[in-house]
Parts: C-alpha cells; sequence; structure tokens
C-alpha cells in the first residue's frame, strides 16, 4: 500500500496473527498494521447500546509488544474483549460449487481462484461479466466483491490464509482485487491480503491480484 507522508497515524486494538509484532493501525487512507514500538495516536472508544453493530475479529489470543503470547485477563485488546456479533456456527455451508456464508448472507464462488491466474482489474471485471453470460453454476448475478465484502471473510486470529478454521473454500491465494476504488488515487482499487488480513491498493492496470466471485 503506497502511503503518503503527513497523514495522521491511529492505533486500533487488533493485533496481526502472523507477526506478533504488528498491531493495526488506520491513517486518514485507510487501514494497515504497524510495528507495535512505533509511535501512534490513539482514538479511544466505548461500547454501543448494541455492540453487535460490526461483526467480531476472530481474535481470541493476546500478545505483548514483543510478539509474546500473554494472558488476555488485563490486557484489555481484541482478543480480550471479543467485541461484537459472534460468527454463527456453521459459518459456511458448501453446496457444490458455491459457499453460502451464514454471517452475511452472500454466496461465493468455492474456487477461490476463479481465473486461476492473475488478473488487471478491468480484466477481472469482464471475467464477472463472462460467468453472468454463461449463466455460471446457475446464477447471472455474479460479481467482484466490494473491500468490506473481502474483509467479512478475514479471521484475524488466523493466518497464511487468514479465514475461518473450517473454511470450506479451495485454490485460496494470498491476494484479492475488490471492487472498491481508491477516492484518493481513482486508477487504483481496494485489494485484500489474505496472507494476514489486510488491506492495501493495487494499480488497476497491472495483472497482480486474483478474482474471487460473489453474488447475494
Amino acid at each position: 500500500m503506497n502511503k503518503k507522508p503527513g497523514y495522521p497515524r491511529f492505533y486500533y486494538n487488533l493485533l496481526s496473527n502472523r507477526k506478533n509484532l504488528h498491531a493495526g493501525s488506520i491513517s486518514s487512507r485507510r487501514g494497515n498494521r504497524g510495528m507495535k514500538y512505533a509511535s501512534y495516536m490513539v482514538w479511544p472508544v466505548r461500547a454501543a447500546h448494541d455492540p453487535a453493530t460490526v461483526f467480531q475479529t476472530g481474535q481470541r489470543a493476546c500478545y505483548d509488544e514483543a510478539g509474546q503470547s500473554i494472558s488476555c485477563g488485563n490486557a484489555r485488546q481484541d482478543g480480550a474483549f471479543c467485541i461484537g456479533r459472534p460468527w454463527p456456527e456453521p459459518r459456511f455451508k458448501a453446496g457444490g460449487r458455491t459457499v453460502y456464508d451464514h454471517l452475511t448472507g452472500l454466496t461465493w464462488s468455492r474456487m477461490a481462484d476463479w481465473k486461476e491466474t492473475l488478473l488487471t482489474w478491468p480484466d477481472a471485471l469482464a471475467q464477472i461479466k463472462a460467468m453472468n453470460l454463461q449463466n455460471v453454476h446457475g446464477y447471472n448475478d455474479w460479481r467482484m466483491p466490494n473491500i468490506k465484502e473481502m474483509e467479512s471473510l478475514v479471521d484475524l486470529g488466523r493466518h497464511s490464509p487468514a479465514l475461518p478454521r473450517e473454511h470450506p473454500f479451495v485454490e485460496v491465494r494470498n491476494f484479492y482485487w475488490s471492487s472498491t476504488t481508491s477516492a484518493y488515487e481513482t486508477n487504483y482499487a481496494w485489494t485484500l491480503y489474505l496472507q494476514d488480513g489486510a488491506v492495501g491498493v493495487g494499480y488497476k492496470a497491472k495483472a497482480e491480484f486474483y478474482l474471487w466471485p460473489v453474488r447475494g
């Protein structure tokens, strides 16, 4: 993700499970992750009347600034609070070549690398159009997911990939396009990195990300 200097950054209460030395950070250009010993500002929050308005992250463990596992008892981290809407059990229902997500109501292609190759953003959109013309899996309303929908799959208690433990998907890759354009640089689109669940941006004209179709 190409960060420009001069943007304020804030910590948020989330740890990267792949590298426990990192915690979540956010700038005015969206989320990233940062080293725990670096300097960031803090933006406090308190529980709303309905804390289930956002989903849980999946994180259940706590870590110190050196990345060592610690008790969550007094840690006051994401893994201690587990704030948000609990995930349903089971989370996913596989139906042949598609997977229904009980948390979001979205239906995903079970094949997480639809074209089995890296694509440009325009090529990924063209593949979606072709899928709908061909009525793939009996549906003609496939689309490229937006960045929030991509992030909804992430389990931040896991890595490589950062997906729930019992997920039924096959051919999962490390990086994916979303249909969401960066408002700051409109020749870039938001992307998801499933190695650790981070988000970034990709240059639309470069074939550097995969396509994971969704419907619903």
